[in-house]
């Protein structure tokens, strides 16, 4: 009575182990390893494995095998009725099979390839809601007596679990692929009517510079060249911008001069303020000529907000200006990208740093100040917005103050 006493909370220690397991732990096959474990500890047997079920070729496969057997069996295949695992399968049924030379389903070419005996075998399968998903072994118990009705009992519930596992790790794997081609076809949809406008602008510019070639007309063939460079500027930008976001980015630290990035921001955006008749200003803080910051990183996120700006100007003119502050604690400093743009809406202001979401229709990615502010938040810093309709808007990065790598 007493053994029954100590092998019953042996038992129920497992479940709750095994539950615990469960909750706890992401990854399948280790989930499913230490499962196993359990069952070959608590029903006291020399190895265990777990088979699971190849839907498509209607196989099963090991995807856990410990004890001495384990190394020799990962790659047997079993059809569904070989073997003790696969009749297991296909009667949906537990098999507890007491003596292995006795039974003629008992697939014998495991043990040649693996050097192990196997006396008795005790196989559940693995079933949810009519579902077969695998099966559960264990073989031979270390006092070398047959599984008993406890035993079973116990590989039912176990099985039971494993099952439940496993069902709720295909989910999520397959609520995962349909979310990635969900994503990849928002991508698509996204980046389309964008994309197709910029190849549009370029196949003007080719034809505008074939046109000024056959007139030997130097100002069409110039205008036709930019053309083709702003658009092809565009695109380089767009893939850049792609890879900025779908990656981890480390920030690349160094000691920099702040203002002589945002100078060359400057000047390098010159051409396009003449074009659209707007405005470049700086208004720039001699103390940040020595900061420990990421240059790649900044520049980035500056011409994509300064890109923002022009757009938000709609080429009728305006000021774009960038301020650079070190804040009065030297804690942290700023730096602030104006303009005398179009405004954004209230409604919108919380959405503008949303992937994909723009408020430019089909002109816009809705990439741009999204990887902004990734990049901003790679570098502990803040990157926030105010705007008013007809006014304009302004966007300030904040990060921190440091001097010494």
């Amino acid at each position: 009575m007493k053994q029954d006493s100590v092998s019953i909370k042996r038992q129920i220690g497992a479940l709750y182990k095994v539950n615990e397991f469960i909750g706890s732990i992401g990854n399948l096959h280790r989930l499913l390893n230490l499962i196993m474990e359990e069952s070959k500890k608590v029903l006291r047997a020399e190895a265990s494995s777990l088979m699971l079920y190849d839907s498509e070729s209607k196989e099963l496969f090991f995807e856990v095998a410990l004890g001495k057997k384990g190394k020799g069996v990962k790659r047997i295949r079993l059809k569904l009725g070989e073997g003790i695992a696969g009749t297991a399968a296909k009667e949906s049924r537990i098999i507890n099979l007491r003596d292995s030379t006795q039974d003629s389903h008992f697939y014998r070419k495991a043990d040649s390839k693996s050097g192990f005996r196997t006396r008795s075998v005790l196989a559940a399968p693995l079933l949810r809601k009519g579902k077969l998903l695998g099966v559960l072994e264990v073989l031979n118990k270390k006092d070398k007596r047959p599984f008993n009705k406890q035993d079973v009992r116990l590989m039912e519930i176990i099985a039971g679990q494993a099952a439940v596992a496993i069902e709720n790790a295909q989910l999520y794997i397959a609520n995962l692929r349909a979310e990635r081609l969900a994503a990849v076809g928002q991508t698509v949809a996204a980046l389309s009517h964008y994309v197709k406008n910029l190849l549009t602008g370029i196949e003007m510019g080719k034809e505008t510079v074939q046109m000024g070639l056959e007139d030997r007309n130097q100002e069409t063939f110039a205008d036709g060249w930019k053309m083709v460079g702003s658009h092809l500027g565009k695109i380089s930008s767009l893939v850049l911008n792609m890879l900025n976001y779908s990656k981890e980015r480390k920030p690349v630290y160094l000691l920099a001069n702040l203002n002589e990035i945002v100078k060359r921001i400057i000047d390098s955006q010159q051409e396009r303020a003449k074009s659209e008749k707007a405005v470049l200003t700086l208004e720039l803080d001699s103390r940040l000529d020595r900061v420990l910051i990421d240059p790649g990183g900044i520049e980035r996120v500056l011409l994509n907000l300064v890109g923002n700006s022009f757009d938000a100007l709609e080429g009728r003119g305006g000021k774009i200006k960038i301020v650079t502050h070190l804040e009065k604690e030297k804690k942290f400093f700023q730096i602030i990208v104006k303009d005398t743009g179009c405004g954004i809406p209230e409604n919108q202001i919380k959405k503008i740093f949303s992937f994909f979401y723009s408020t430019k229709g089909s002109k816009g990615t809705g990439i741009g100040l999204a990887v902004a502010e990734k990049i901003v938040k790679e570098q502990r810093g803040k990157l926030e917005v105010t705007s008013k309709i007809g006014k304009g808007t302004s966007f300030t990065i904040a990060l921190p103050y440091k001097t010494k790598s």
